[in-house]
């Protein structure tokens, strides 16, 4: 494992991390989603599968069928049949951010690029 590894947020800017900032951050994130979603936080052992996801050094990782979940990029048909947007890829413009608006506004909750995008247009 390496000192340091580049991983990326959830509005996409690449950051260089040590492995102990990455769990923190897992560790919080996973944590503040079980309060909101009102479910049972991951376990060790599901946060340090999580962990080694993240700090692969390689540009492309893997996982086992069955363990995969639902990116943005995965999710068109459902954001479209539950009416919360759709994802669109137009150069120079945010990838699905009507999408991210709307989740932004159901969840009550903040993202970077809608707040990003929401300070351009005034």
């Amino acid at each position: 494992m390496q000192d340091h590894n580049f991983v990326r947020m959830g509005d996409g800017e690449r950051v260089l991390m040590s492995p102990g900032q990455i769990k923190e951050d897992l560790l919080a994130g996973t944590q503040d989603a079980a309060q909101r979603a009102d479910i049972p936080a991951l376990t060790s052992d599901e946060l340090e599968q999580l962990f080694d996801i993240f700090a692969d050094p390689s540009r492309i990782v893997s996982v086992s069928p069955g363990q995969e979940v639902i990116v943005t990029d995965d999710a068109v048909c459902t954001l479209f049949y539950l009416n919360i947007g759709i994802i669109t890829a137009v150069a120079g413009s945010a990838k699905g951010i009507a999408a991210k608006w709307k989740i932004a506004e159901l969840l009550d909750i903040e993202i970077n690029s809608v707040n990003l995008f929401r300070s351009k247009i005034g």
